[in-house]
C-alpha cells in the first residue's frame, strides 16, 4: 500500500466516523431546554449584584452551580445597550 493510499484510507475513515456522528440523532433536540432560566440568573447577577448567591426572580436559588452564571455575568456588560 502506498502513502497515497493510506492517506486517502485515513482521510475517508474520517470522513465516515465525523459524517455518522454529526447526522446521528439529528432529529432530537440537542440544546438544554431551560436556557432561558439561565441567562435570567445571569441578568439577575448583574443587574441586582448578587454574585455570592445569584437568585432567579429573586426568591428561587438555581439548583445548579453558579459557575456558568459568573462566567455569563463577566462577558455580558458589553451587550447592555447605554
Amino acid at each position: 500500500m502506498t502513502e497515497l493510499q493510506r492517506t486517502q484510507r485515513t482521510v475517508a475513515g474520517l470522513l465516515l466516523v465525523c459524517g455518522r456522528l454529526y447526522f446521528w440523532n439529528i432529529g432530537q433536540i440537542l440544546f438544554y431546554n431551560y436556557e432561558a432560566e439561565d441567562a435570567f440568573t445571569v441578568w439577575e447577577i448583574v443587574n441586582g449584584g448578587s454574585w455570592i448567591l445569584p437568585l432567579r426572580n429573586r426568591a428561587e436559588i438555581p439548583l445548579k452551580s453558579p459557575l456558568f452564571p459568573w462566567l455569563g455575568a463577566v462577558d455580558f456588560p458589553p451587550f447592555i445597550p447605554q
